[in-house]
């Protein structure tokens, strides 16, 4: 169940990366699902429905030994083999076909880990106290005793039978240092770890916060060239398919970073300022 959470939360962030313009006509939800998960949308032109995205599979090869041909399984549509760059064309997320879904599934698996190591500890601190007593009624005693004390009572009035004659107490008290096992800060630190590397990942930049050392221009102008030369790539790739399709179909779709990107390669060798 945590990993289906982090897997739906990763794609949206995933998502917000690039901002699309499409027909009015089409689903945007149904065409960016497929497209990222499934790693390639199909474009065709209907009698019915005129151009439209759809899932598809792919089959045969050309001289490059690419695909170049596409089958369509949907009962509204009544053609279900097209040529592509004949009568349709295809979006791809990345070069081979694929989408960002093992992507995803990878890094929302290490956040689920975290987040059941992180909910285990918390629940861990709450044992704080055990107490050894000589009999049931003694047992019975300490347990009403310890509830009289954590639900906020300001005195609490033990049983006689509590103590020996020598007036020595007849239960023996173990503690757990909860500040030495308590790890929540550690796994909260962790959690977010693996949220800065998967935004990386994406081609959403960002610098540590948690880093103690100051951190330079030179560092961060580095973090943004390693974070978008992956989305970037992705980018030039559904750019080119977009430009494919609007010469196929009259289309005016188009793909971009949603925010601007800051940084790059004639900025990772500038001044060493601090900031």
């Amino acid at each position: 169940a945590l990993q289906r959470f982090f897997s739906k939360y990763l794609l949206q962030t995933a998502l917000s990366v690039f901002k699309w313009e499409l027909p009015e006509t089409w689903n945007r939800d149904y065409f960016l699902y497929v497209l990222y998960l499934w790693g390639y949308v199909a474009v065709i032109n209907t009698d019915k429905f005129g151009v439209i995205p759809q899932q598809c599979s792919l089959f045969g090869y050309n001289v490059f030994y690419l695909p170049n041909q596409i089958t369509i399984a949907n009962r509204y549509i009544s053609k279900a083999t097209y040529d592509l760059g004949v009568d349709a064309e295809i979006i791809r997320f990345q070069d081979d076909y694929s989408g960002i879904a093992p992507l995803i599934s990878y890094y929302a698996n290490l956040m689920a880990l975290a987040a059941e190591d992180l909910a285990s500890n918390l629940v861990n601190t709450k044992f704080a106290y055990v107490f050894a007593a000589g009999n049931k009624s003694g047992a019975e005693a300490l347990k009403k005793m310890f509830d009289t004390i954590t639900s906020g009572q300001p005195a609490a009035v033990l049983d006689k039978e509590l103590y020996n004659d020598d007036g020595s107490p007849s239960w023996e008290l173990f503690c757990q240092n909860l500040k030495q096992n308590f790890l929540g800060l550690d796994l909260l630190d962790t959690l977010q770890s693996i949220t800065d590397n998967f935004c990386a990942d994406v081609g959403i930049p960002n610098v540590s916060i948690r880093k103690k050392e100051r951190t330079t221009v030179d560092e961060i102008n580095m973090n943004n060239v390693q974070t978008f030369a992956k989305a970037t790539r992705w980018l030039e790739t559904m750019q080119d398919c977009c430009r494919r399709v609007n010469a196929m179909f009259g289309t005016n779709i188009g793909v971009d970073f949603r925010f601007k990107q800051e940084g790059g390669a004639e900025d990772a060798s500038g001044e060493s300022d601090t900031v």
